[in-house]
C-alpha cells in the first residue's frame, strides 16, 4: 500500500425557483441578482489568475459542472467544484445566479432542478465574487462576507486557505478527492484532522485511517518539509476568533501557482 510521504497539517429541489428576471451575462469577476453565469462564460479574479465556469471533466462524459480553475496557466487544472455529486445534464438551460434571497444557485431546466446552492439569507443588493487568491465569496451590501468556498473545500487546498485543526465548536474539516480522475463526484478518499486526536492530519479511505502524520505539538511547525517543495513556502497556524485552531500555508512571493490535494488515490501532493 503506498502511503503519502508528505507531512503537512493541514438538494436537490424539484420546484421552480424564485429568481428575479436573469440576464445572462456578468462582468468579469463579480455576479448580481438579476445577473446569470451560463455555459461558455465565466468569471475572472481581478488579476486573472483564476477562473469560475462550466467544464467537462473529459470528452468521453456530457456531465457538466461549475467550477474553479487556475486561468494563467495552459493546464486546466481544478481547484473547487460546486455541483460534485449533481452534474449538469441540460447545458441549454444551465445558470448560476443569485436568488433575491441572495443565495447563490446553480440550476437547469428553466430554475425547475437546483443542482446546487450557497444556502446564504442577505438582503438585497448582495453580490457574488472571485477574489484574487481564488476564494468564490458571497457578500453583504456592505461587504460582509456571508460564504465562501474556502470554507467548503473539494479535494485541494490553496495558498491561504484556512484548514481548520480542532473542531470544539464545528464539524470536521475534510478535504474529500474526487472519485476519479475525470470524475469530480465525492469518492473514497478524505483528508483532515482527527476528530480524537486533532493535531495529527490524516487520510481515511471510507472511515478507515489510510494515512497519518505526525502528532503536531504546538504552534511552532517545521517549514523543512515545505520548503523540499519550495524555499520560498511557509506554514501559518494560528487561533481563530471562534477558538479553533486553523492553519494556512503560502509562498513568500504571495504566488497563488501551488496546490496541497488528496487525489482520487488517495495520495497527498503539493503540485506547483
Amino acid at each position: 500500500m503506498h502511503l503519502p510521504s508528505l507531512h503537512l497539517f493541514i438538494i436537490m429541489l424539484l420546484i421552480p425557483w424564485p429568481f428575479s428576471s436573469v440576464r445572462l451575462c456578468a462582468p468579469d469577476s463579480i455576479l448580481v441578482p438579476g445577473m446569470g453565469l451560463t455555459p461558455g462564460r465565466t468569471l475572472t479574479s481581478d488579476q486573472g489568475s483564476f477562473a469560475l465556469g462550466f467544464f467537462t471533466p473529459s470528452n468521453s462524459t456530457k456531465n457538466m459542472y461549475v467550477g474553479i480553475w487556475f486561468n494563467d496557466i495552459p493546464l486546466h487544472t481544478i481547484v473547487w467544484v460546486a455541483n460534485r455529486d449533481n452534474p449538469i445534464t441540460d447545458a441549454s438551460s444551465a445558470v448560476l445566479g443569485m436568488t433575491n434571497s441572495s443565495s447563490l444557485v446553480l440550476s437547469e431546466t428553466n430554475g425547475r432542478r437546483v443542482l446546487w446552492m450557497s444556502n446564504t439569507i442577505a438582503g438585497s443588493n448582495s453580490s457574488v465574487k472571485l477574489l484574487n487568491n481564488g476564494n468564490l465569496v458571497v457578500l453583504s451590501s456592505n461587504g460582509a462576507m456571508l460564504w465562501q468556498s474556502f470554507e467548503n473545500p473539494s479535494d485541494t487546498v490553496l495558498p491561504g486557505m484556512p484548514m481548520r485543526t480542532t473542531h470544539k465548536t464545528h464539524p470536521p474539516w475534510r478535504m474529500i478527492a474526487w472519485k476519479g480522475p475525470e470524475d469530480p463526484s465525492k469518492g473514497r478518499f478524505s483528508g483532515g484532522n482527527d476528530l480524537d486526536t486533532p493535531l495529527q492530519f490524516f487520510v481515511w479511505d471510507g472511515s478507515v485511517p489510510y494515512f497519518r502524520a505526525t502528532v503536531w505539538n504546538g504552534y511552532i511547525s517545521s517549514n523543512v518539509g515545505l520548503q523540499t517543495v519550495s524555499p520560498l513556502m511557509y506554514l501559518t497556524v494560528y487561533k481563530g476568533t471562534d477558538g479553533e485552531a486553523y492553519a494556512t500555508f503560502g509562498l513568500s512571493d504571495a504566488s497563488s501557482r501551488i496546490i496541497f490535494k488528496v487525489d482520487y488515490s488517495g495520495k497527498t501532493t503539493i503540485w506547483r
